[in-house]
C-alpha cells in the first residue's frame, strides 16, 4: 500500500490516493484504528482534517503502555520496590525448570481448593507482549 515514506502525512495521502483510484467514498469509513507510533498521530490528524475520518489507537497497545507506567515502582508511591520484587520472584520460576516443576507439583498435590479444583496447573506470566 505505501510507496516511499512512512511518515503519517504520507500514509494518509497514500490512503487518499487509493480511495480516489477506486472511487471509494470516505464517508463510508467510520473509524480507522492504528498502532500507537508517533507517525500514526500525524496520520490520524491528516485523515481527520482532510477527509473527516475518525482515528483511534489500538486498545491493546494503549493498555500495554498504561500498564508499563502503572506497574513501575517509580510511579507507585510507598511501593518499596514491590514490583521489582515481584518480577524477581517470577523470573526465578521462569528461568529455573526445577523451581517451575516444584511449583506445578505443589499445585497438583495441594489440598487448597483453588488448586485442587483447577484442570491444569497455572504458570507464572510476567509480561504480555502486544507486538
Amino acid at each position: 500500500m505505501f510507496h516511499g515514506q512512512t511518515r503519517g502525512h504520507d500514509c494518509g495521502e497514500d490512503l487518499f490516493n487509493i480511495f480516489d483510484d477506486y472511487e471509494f467514498k470516505s464517508e463510508y469509513v467510520t473509524i480507522i484504528v492504528t498502532d500507537t507510533t508517533a507517525s500514526m498521530i500525524t496520520f490520524g490528524k491528516t485523515i481527520r482534517n482532510e477527509r473527516k475520518i475518525e482515528h483511534g489507537f489500538c486498545v491493546d497497545h494503549n493498555l500495554h503502555r498504561n500498564c508499563i507506567l502503572a506497574f513501575d515502582d517509580k510511579n507507585l508511591s510507598r511501593s518499596e520496590r514491590a514490583m521489582k520484587s515481584a518480577r524477581a520472584t517470577i523470573e526465578y520460576f521462569t528461568k529455573s525448570t526445577q523451581a517451575m516443576t516444584k511449583l506445578k507439583n505443589f499445585q497438583n498435590s495441594s489440598i487448597l481448593e483453588k488448586y485442587s479444583e483447577q484442570k491444569e496447573t497455572k504458570r507464572i506470566l510476567q509480561d504480555s507482549r502486544t507486538r
